[in-house]
Formats: structure tokens, sequence, C-alpha cells
């Protein structure tokens, strides 16, 4: 009776030795567990982060150069649109430099007809 007591109370205590063995590893392995975790989130936080520095980088530059394009594809616009106003106005001021020469043109032609007319009338009265 004593052996089967004995025996039974090396059981007990293997038994909680076994129990607190296995929840001090359990305890451990949670330990390196969430350790790990931290370290997998802080390099996943550097990588985001390099990342989101490439690309916004990247992207500035392509706003930079979508910037670069639309002001030139402007400028070469707004010259275009210079260069047809001019051509326009200069055609304008051509024909009205052409109304008027021809308007002087006929002024000249009836003032000279007119000085034609009074002369052959002072050479009339003086004949008479």
């Amino acid at each position: 009776a004593d052996l089967d007591r004995a025996k039974s109370e090396l059981e007990g205590r293997l038994q909680a030795a076994l129990r607190e063995d296995h929840e001090e590893r359990e305890r451990e392995l949670e330990s390196e567990l969430v350790k790990t975790r931290r370290q997998h989130a802080a390099m996943l936080q550097q990588e985001l982060e390099k990342w989101r520095k490439q690309h916004i980088g990247q992207l500035k530059q392509q706003i930079s150069e979508a910037r670069e394009n639309l002001d030139s594809k402007l400028s070469q616009d707004l010259e275009a649109v210079r260069d047809s106003y001019r051509a326009k106005l200069e055609e304008s001021l051509r024909k009205c430099r052409e109304e008027a020469s021809e308007r002087a043109e006929e002024r000249a032609k009836v003032e000279r007809a007119e000085a034609k007319e009074k002369t052959d009338d002072l050479l009339a009265a003086v004949r008479r």
C-alpha cells in the first residue's frame, strides 16, 4: 500500500512537473511567436515605407514630366493662335490699305476731272 501510494504520489508529481514544463514551453513559444510577429510587422512596415517613397518619387517625376509636356504644348498652341491672329490681322490691314488706296485713286480722278472741267471752263471763258 505504501508502494502504491508512493507510486501514485510520484505519478502525481510527474504529471504536475510535465504540466508545468508544458506550460513553460507554451509561454516560451508564445513569447517567440509574439517576437517573430513584431519582427515581421517591422520588416513589412519598412518594406511598405520603402515602396511608398519609391512610388511617390516616381509619381512626382511623372507629374513633373506631364507638367513640362503640358507647358510645352500650351506654348506651341499659344504660338499657333498668335500666328493665326497675326496673319488675319495682316490680311485685314492689307485689305484696308488696298481699299484706302482705291478710294484715294477715285478721289484723285474726281479731283482731276473737276480741275480739268474748271480749266476747260476758264479756257472757254478766255476764248469768248
